[in-house]
C-alpha cells in the first residue's frame, strides 16, 4: 500500500450528489469475505484469525468515516459561513420584527379585553332581566299572571336585538393568539409533580463508574459482558 490514497467518497457539486468510488465496493467485499470465514472462536489460532478479520473490517470502517468527514468538511464550513452571513443580514430585521410583534401583541391584548368586556356586559344584561322576571313572577298573585309574565319576557327576548360584540380590529393575514412565556425555575419540583413535562436521560458514563465500584443502582439492569475491539492506525485503505 502506497503512502498516498484517495477518499472512498467523491462529490458531484454540480448535481449536488455524493457517490462512492469504483474501488469502494471491492474493498468492502474483501473485508466482508474475510469476516465471513469466521463462524465462531474456540481456539487461540481461531482467535488470531478472527482478530485479523475484525481488524480488516475496522480499517475499512475507519476509512469510510474518514472519507465522510473529508467530503463533508467543505460543505460544513460553507454551511456555517452561510448561517453566519444570514444571521448578520437578518439581525436588525429580526429585532424590528420582534419589536413590532410586541407592539401588535399589546394592541391585540387590548382588543381581546374589549371583546371580553362586551361579552361580560351582554351576559350581565341577560342575568339582570332573568332576575327581574323571577321577581315579578314571585310577586304575581295568580298562576295566570305568572304565565303572562314569562310569556311577555320570552317575547321581549325574542324581539330584543342582541348586544353587539365588537370584532377585534385585525387585518387580513394577521395571526393573533394568546400564548405562554415559560421560564422553569425549579425543574425538579416540576418533575416530581408532572414527570411528563420534563425529559430525563441516563448518563451512561456515571452509571458505568458506579457499576465498576460494585454499586447497585435502582432502575438499572446491567450485565457484565466482554467486547472485542480493534485499535488501528491512521493508514488509509485505498492505494492510488
Amino acid at each position: 500500500m502506497s503512502d498516498q490514497s484517495q477518499s472512498l467518497i467523491v462529490l458531484d457539486y454540480r448535481a449536488l450528489k455524493a457517490k462512492a468510488i469504483d474501488q469502494a465496493k471491492a474493498i468492502i467485499d474483501e473485508a466482508l469475505a474475510q469476516a465471513a470465514l469466521i463462524a465462531k472462536v474456540t481456539a487461540p489460532e481461531e482467535n488470531a484469525r478472527a482478530f485479523a478479520a475484525q481488524k480488516a473490517v475496522k480499517v475499512v470502517l475507519n476509512e469510510v468515516e474518514r472519507s465522510r468527514k473529508e467530503a463533508k468538511d467543505p460543505l460544513t464550513k460553507m454551511g456555517r459561513a452561510i448561517d453566519a452571513l444570514a444571521r448578520d443580514l437578518s439581525g436588525d430585521l429580526q429585532e424590528e420584527y420582534n419589536r413590532l410583534g410586541r407592539a401588535i401583541g399589546d394592541f391585540a391584548q387590548a382588543e381581546l379585553a374589549r371583546q371580553r368586556a362586551a361579552e361580560a356586559a351582554r351576559l350581565k344584561g341577560i342575568q339582570e332581566r332573568e332576575r327581574e322576571r323571577e321577581r315579578q313572577v314571585a310577586e304575581a298573585e295568580t298562576i295566570e299572571e305568572q304565565v303572562a309574565i314569562r310569556e311577555r319576557a320570552a317575547e321581549e327576548e325574542r324581539v330584543l336585538p342582541p348586544a353587539p360584540i365588537p370584532a377585534p380590529a385585525f387585518v387580513k393575514g394577521q395571526t393573533v393568539r394568546e400564548d405562554w412565556e415559560i421560564v422553569v425555575v425549579d425543574i425538579w419540583a416540576l418533575s416530581r409533580a408532572f414527570p411528563q413535562c420534563v425529559r430525563i436521560e441516563p448518563n451512561l458514563v456515571e452509571i458505568r463508574e458506579r457499576l465498576d465500584l460494585g454499586m447497585t443502582l435502582p432502575g438499572v439492569q446491567a450485565e457484565k459482558v466482554v467486547k472485542s475491539g480493534v485499535r488501528v492506525g491512521t493508514g488509509k485503505a485505498v492505494d492510488v
